[in-house]
């Protein structure tokens, strides 16, 4: 929408020489030069003002179709060579057809000094938002949206049919759409008049894209953490580093998670649901970067999450790190506040409550239950109690370690009903 006033907002007042009225389709061709006009030019936020002489053409900001459409170099030339001016402004615009009914698109043309003409459209764009570009009007919501997408490195039809509806016709179309119109090669690179549409929606501050494109524009910088063309395996967790226009990923054993970790340099950590299933941590670091971690595992994920929220008590801090193997980790000490003292200061105290055994080589059965517990209640406040145990993924490190836990008070049992036998 134009934005309107009772009080027509006044922009600015600039000296061109214009011709107007021109039908749109000869422009392509021809421009006749005897019609070229020095003009006063106004512009507020309802309309473009003409002052010729004592004559005032207007043209409303409605009535606009396409701001600055280019031409051929030969008629270029020759609006350069009779204006004398190297710039030059095209703006088209409905109005009546002077033969037959309805409206038809005619031609302004506007030259005058490279700073004037660059301010006007400018101000024109502003206020009339992307969709008057003659490149950006004529594309559909779809069309920009993949195209951006494309342009932050996403060019896996799992990662964006979601933003599709999962309609994998419609994505196909679009696809296609876009190769035809030269902005993308067969493999999704953009081309140079790809880049140059996008370029133009960065640079535009998100103003006016219409609510379909800008509410899509602003999942950008969040969806791509969850590319899973190269998921995490059952194995390994994945990590993806994001800085800018820089990324890198790779795969990660949970023990040496946070080896990758630069802890002190973490502002803000955020667990996120998975497309499908499953959770993934998104952190934040000091310098701007984002790091994300996908596992298999949601115990792994709700675990380092445990370990990175400084509200969390201390030793449940603790435990989460005895869970993911980073017992051993000094650095991580520091994090969580403790020093070496405080640190078996606590562990004594958990022994005593029997959460860890008393050789601290691992975590006792009443440990893993409160582990369950806590995680299970973390992701239920997530998914807001909505079928937990679908959309929650596994919990395989839980589930080995107890097993383990389980076989070891087997054997143990068992050791010690062999030593009574001995004793008769």
């Amino acid at each position: 929408m134009i934005p309107r006033s009772e009080k027509p907002m006044f922009y600015g007042e600039m000296d061109f020489y214009g011709i107007a009225g021109i039908p749109q389709i000869s422009t392509m061709y021809y421009i006749d030069s005897s019609k070229w006009n020095a003009w006063r030019v106004r512009l507020t936020d309802r309309n473009i003002e003409i002052i010729a002489g004592t004559e005032v053409i207007r043209i409303l900001l409605e009535q606009i179709e396409f701001i600055d459409r280019p031409l051929s170099h030969a008629v270029a030339n020759k609006i350069q060579n009779y204006t004398k001016h190297g710039s030059f402004l095209v703006v088209d615009y409905k109005q009546k057809a002077t033969i037959g009914h309805g409206n038809a698109l005619f031609s302004l043309v506007l030259a005058g000094k490279k700073e004037d003409v660059s301010t006007l459209k400018h101000l024109l764009m502003r206020l009339l938002g992307l969709k008057a570009d003659p490149v950006i009007g004529n594309l559909q919501p779809e069309e920009i949206r993949l195209l951006c997408l494309f342009a932050t490195g996403m060019d896996s039809s799992t990662v964006i049919l979601p933003l599709f509806n999962n309609d994998t016709a419609l994505l196909q179309r679009t696809f296609n759409s876009l190769k035809r119109k030269d902005m993308v090669d067969d493999y999704a690179s953009l081309t140079s008049s790809g880049m140059d549409v996008v370029e133009k929606i960065r640079d535009s501050g998100k103003v006016k894209l219409g609510t379909d494109i800008d509410n899509k524009f602003n999942e950008l910088s969040s969806n791509w953490t969850f590319r899973e063309d190269i998921p995490a395996n059952t194995i390994a967790n994945k990590i993806l580093w994001k800085h800018e226009n820089s990324s890198l990923s790779g795969f990660v054993q949970t023990e040496d998670i946070w080896k990758y970790l630069n802890v002190d340099n973490i502002g803000m950590a955020e667990l996120k649901k998975l497309h499908i299933s499953g959770l993934g941590l998104l952190m934040h670091t000091l310098d701007g970067s984002t790091v994300f971690l996908l596992s298999h595992d949601s115990s792994v994920v709700l675990a380092l999450y445990g370990i990175l929220n400084k509200t969390e008590d201390i030793q449940m801090r603790i435990l989460f790190m005895f869970f993911l193997g980073f017992e051993n980790e000094r650095n991580l000490l520091g994090y969580i506040g403790l020093n070496d003292s405080g640190f078996e200061d606590h562990c004594y105290q958990m022994i005593q409550k029997g959460i860890l055994d008393e050789k601290r080589k691992s975590i006792t059965k009443k440990g893993l239950d409160l582990l369950y517990r806590k995680l299970m209640g973390d992701v239920s406040v997530l998914l807001e109690h909505d079928r937990v145990d679908r959309q929650l993924g596994e919990f395989s490190r839980l589930d080995r370690m107890k097993r383990s836990s389980a076989k070891k008070r087997v054997m143990q049992a068992l050791q010690h009903k062999h030593m009574q036998m001995g004793n008769f």
